[in-house]
């Protein structure tokens, strides 16, 4: 199971949103590396499935907000989506940027950083997402660097069957009455206060 990188220091964590999307586009790889570069213990990212069943890295179940494209994600191949210009509208100097894939991610973080992973299943449900994230982070030797974290909380547990190694933070959106039993519910290991 994942160990949490903590320094003795005694200094907070910090957990770059999307990477550091206030100084680059998010969840592109331009935001990931700033992240990473100015101190980010932790990255957070999300997952959606293109139409022939590839996990990418866009917060977005369209792509119109962070793209040059327009509709939803699962409407288009991944061939589709790596031609979208993913940087552009942030500014100049990332005009390129495309849509990572995240197997491409998985590679690049492998012992670099710890990756907080959304299952985005909340409003655009993905059949399967969860066995092939699960198949993704065995092929790079990724389950001890990764929090699987989703407001859906059956999708975290289907994910704590299918791989019990692999750590589960339940999102919310409000204060739960008890958060131990939505711990306990949803296969949790980690939660925010």
């Amino acid at each position: 199971m994942l160990e949490l990188r903590r320094e003795k220091t005694g200094r907070i964590q910090v957990i770059g949103h999307r990477g550091a999307m206030g100084c680059a586009p998010e969840n592109t790889f331009p935001s990931f590396e700033f992240g990473v570069l100015h101190g980010a213990d932790i990255l957070e990212l999300d997952i959606h499935l293109s139409r022939d069943g590839e996990v990418v890295v866009i917060h977005d179940a369209t792509l119109d907000r962070t793209t040059n494209g327009h509709g939803y994600v699962r409407d288009h191949t991944l061939s589709e989506l790596k031609r979208l210009d993913a940087g552009a509208s942030f500014g100049d100097a990332y005009a390129g940027a495309r849509i990572p894939t995240f197997a491409e991610l998985l590679e690049w973080s492998h012992d670099r950083t710890t990756l907080a992973v959304e299952i985005k299943a909340d409003y655009v449900r993905y059949p399967d997402i969860e066995e092939k994230v699960v198949e993704l982070l065995a092929r790079y030797d990724a389950v001890d660097q990764v929090i699987m974290i989703s407001f859906d909380h059956t999708t975290l547990r289907k994910m704590k069957r299918l791989e019990p190694n692999v750590a589960i933070g339940p999102l919310y959106r409000a204060r739960p009455v008890d958060p131990i039993y939505l711990m306990r519910t949803a296969s949790g290991d980690v939660m925010r206060p």
